[in-house]
């Protein structure tokens, strides 16, 4: 057959040719898909192995992220717990320094913004002074071309009314001619121009507690004062007035009686109310109580047996004989520590510095006391204690400095105020073990020489520390920190004048025979009680309680933890009746006062206040002093003088009051704090008489109205026969600064 030709086929026509053709690129196909049926080539493989480890890794970063959210928690040991917790602490810390950062941003913008503000109010001030220069001696021409007789209604229909406060304000300061004309313009002028905008703030002032901005400057007062006393002196030109005038006068003179006695209109602070603004006094609310009070019958035993010292508990202090490991011949850097809080918190930060220096066989330098935010008081450290004490007693345990040297001065808190420090650890966990601080701290002082540890409140684990570690917190607890000679100079004076008043009747046990009287005040002659009765608005508020003070009272509170702690207040969320059944209630001065009336103090004993303001000044401490007349504080037993030095210092003053209460025979707590655990730790060291009251039963007898006072009387009586100052052992969790023993002290052979 010859190729390319057509040849017959079926009838049909066929080029063998392009047979040929099409019978080779099929064969051809079927080889290349039997060679893509073959093995994966490399490059398929390694995507495939791509693909594998993405999906895995997704998978893993999905659970991970379960894991953070609070889920798929179930099978994780602790090493992984541990992992996870520190991982969110850390994502934490970044997310509040980028929203610091983000704060001061604004908060330089909102001060650029409110400068900006001032110029251009001042700017307008001065155009309105010279607009109102010209206005005024119009005005003045206007008046002294009128009649003395004038109709006050015709002045009123020349002088248009404007809408302007202040413009109003610059008018009134200028002074008229006519007395009479004078005297009825100002009243007139007043009522009708301003009167509606000042009732306003009036009513604002008295629904929500906020203080009068300073609408009127200093000078124009002071002209406006002048002008109604001398209207007011005119007293005989009021009987040419109508009865709308004299409507008008009084009017005013309401009106202006909160920008001259502004003290009257303020919200109430932390300690005494304003007249008008969320607080009324409030009655005793165990009336039935205080009757029983007023009249008990104390026994001569209960007496001796009250006023009688702890017996021997058969443990010691131990710090004093405490040697720990020798100091190594070198530091390996410096530590510092800035501590917040009230002095007894500062006083806890302290004695965990000193300890965290030895651990880590640092150089601790003197701690920073921040300003408190409560209080706003500066106090440094060498304000409150004995820094060479301090240094001295301890320099066989750490090493300690008052300043850091040149080449570290640039540590210094406005430093690590400004951004973010390499040398600053601001994640150290609540509680942290020894271990954390090895592991988290000692590398940044090995890589800078430095490192400042803020915040430090409760920074160091009570449980696993070693024994040297836990004796030298105690030992500078209550053997290195001592106070300021001038604040034991003023403490010393203040026992001295509590243990030898001033010859006094006795006031308790008129109907008793003399040689029962004579018995009883012998038994407490020359003593005298501490109560800290912190009683303070933060406490009041933050305990959710309700103390009688009514419906303003507790709007005020509510409004008060918004603020502060924005409503975040767990208490809150129970009824009164519950949170005293669970001993969460502070006591107030009435009850604390019940309280030590059924314990056997007569109200001739001597009773040291020690406290800082008390929420309701003197309408609270009222059926306190009541109760027990004898009723003393730093104000009333020393001089101005005396006080100068610590007078609106919160820290010295509380420094004076931790003095005193270490001194007294007895000291009693109204509520749990750091006051009171600092001194019934001390005191407990010393073995000396503390009343820890018993919360719990208190709250529940105090709600009982229908008991009795000799009902009241027994329970109270029974409940703390165990709570006035017998040594308890620390158990797991607790602080060593509220529980001493076995810690801080050893076994009496």
């Amino acid at each position: 057959m010859d190729e390319g030709k057509l040849h017959m086929k079926d009838g049909l026509f066929v080029d063998t040719c392009s047979m040929r053709d099409i019978l080779g690129r099929y064969n051809l196909h079927a080889s290349n898909i039997n060679k893509m049926m073959g093995p994966p080539s490399p490059y398929h493989q390694l995507d495939n192995c791509n693909l594998s480890r993405l999906s895995k890794e997704v998978e893993d970063k999905t659970k991970q992220l379960r894991q953070m959210r609070g889920g798929d928690l179930e099978g994780l040991n602790l090493e992984e717990l541990q992992r996870l917790e520190k991982s969110l602490e850390s994502g934490l810390s970044r997310v509040s320094e980028k929203k610091g950062e983000c704060v001061m941003s604004q908060i330089s913008s909102l001060e650029k913004r409110g400068s900006e503000l001032v110029d251009e109010n001042r700017r307008l001030r001065e155009q309105l002074v010279t607009l109102e220069m010209a206005k005024t001696m119009a005005l003045k021409e206007a008046v002294e071309t009128e009649s003395a007789t004038t109709n006050v209604s015709s002045y009123d229909s020349a002088a248009p009314i404007e809408d302007d406060f202040s413009d109003t304000s610059l008018k009134l300061g200028k002074r008229l001619k006519t007395p009479e004309i004078e005297h009825t313009c100002v009243c007139v002028y007043l009522h009708l121009r301003f009167a509606y905008k000042y009732q306003l703030l009036c009513l604002h002032t008295l629904r929500f507690g906020s203080i009068f901005p300073p609408i009127l400057s200093p000078e124009f007062r002071i002209k406006l004062l002048d002008v109604i006393v001398e209207s007011i002196l005119q007293m005989k030109q009021l009987q040419s007035l109508n009865h709308s005038q004299r409507i008008a006068l009084a009017g005013v003179l309401a009106l202006l009686f909160p920008i001259f006695s502004p003290n009257l209109f303020r919200p109430l602070g932390r300690a005494s109310p304003s007249l008008f603004s969320e607080w009324n006094a409030p009655r005793p609310r165990h009336l039935r109580l205080l009757e029983g009070a007023l009249h008990r019958q104390i026994s001569i035993r209960q007496q001796v047996e009250l006023w009688s010292p702890l017996p021997d508990q058969s443990w010691k202090p131990c710090t004093q004989s405490f040697t720990g490991s020798p100091l190594p011949e070198k530091s390996q850097g410096f530590l510092q520590v800035f501590l917040d809080g009230g002095l007894n918190q500062q006083r806890m930060g302290i004695c965990d510095a000193v300890a965290v220096a030895k651990i880590l066989n640092v150089t601790l330098v003197i701690p920073r006391l921040e300003v408190n935010p409560v209080w706003q008081d500066s106090s440094s450290f060498a304000d409150i204690f004995d820094v060479d004490h301090f240094i001295t007693v301890l320099k066989d345990e750490v090493r300690i400095v008052r300043e850091l040297p040149t080449q570290y001065a640039w540590s210094t808190r406005d430093y690590y105020a400004t951004g973010i420090r390499a040398t600053r650890i601001k994640t150290a966990p609540t509680h942290a073990s020894a271990e954390w601080y090895v592991e988290n701290v000692l590398p940044v002082i090995q890589s800078y020489g430095i490192a400042a540890v803020a915040p430090f409140s409760h920074r160091l684990a009570f449980d696993n520390v070693p024994e040297s570690i836990q004796r030298l917190r105690c030992k500078v607890n209550f053997e290195a920190l001592n106070f300021v000679p001038r604040i034991r100079e003023l403490g010393d004076a203040v026992v001295h004048r509590l243990r030898n008043p001033p010859s006094s009747s006795i006031t308790s046990g008129a109907t008793d025979p003399t040689e029962r009287v004579n018995t009883i005040a012998k038994s407490g002659a020359g003593k005298f009680v501490v109560l800290h009765l912190r009683f303070d608005k933060d406490m009041a508020a933050h305990s959710g309680c309700d103390f009688g003070g009514g419906k303003a009272e507790k709007l005020a509170l509510a409004k008060y933890r918004q603020v502060i702690w924005q409503g975040r207040v767990l208490n809150s969320q129970f009824t009164d009746e519950e949170l005293r059944n669970k001993g969460r209630c502070p006591l107030t001065p009435e009850e604390i006062g019940l309280l030590l009336s059924a314990l056997g103090f007569t109200n001739n004993t001597r009773l040291y206040l020690a406290s800082h303001q008390v929420y309701g000044g003197e309408a609270r401490i009222s059926t306190l002093r009541k109760l027990f007349p004898v009723l003393e504080n730093k104000k009333s037993l020393a001089s101005a003088e005396e006080l100068a030095e610590v007078e609106g210092k919160a820290s010295l003053m509380a420094a004076v009051d931790y003095y005193v209460s270490m001194k007294s025979d007895i000291f009693i707590s109204a509520s749990p704090g750091n006051m009171h655990n600092a001194l019934l730790a001390h005191r407990a060291y010393l073995n000396l008489k503390t009343i820890n009251p018993n919360m719990i039963l208190l709250g529940q007898v105090l709600v009982n109205k229908s008991l009795g006072w000799s009902e009241f009387e027994g329970a109270v009586v029974n409940g703390h026969k165990n709570r006035q100052g017998q040594l308890r052992l620390r158990k797991q969790k607790q602080s060593i600064y509220t529980y001493p023993a076995p810690d801080c002290m050893c076994k009496a052979a």
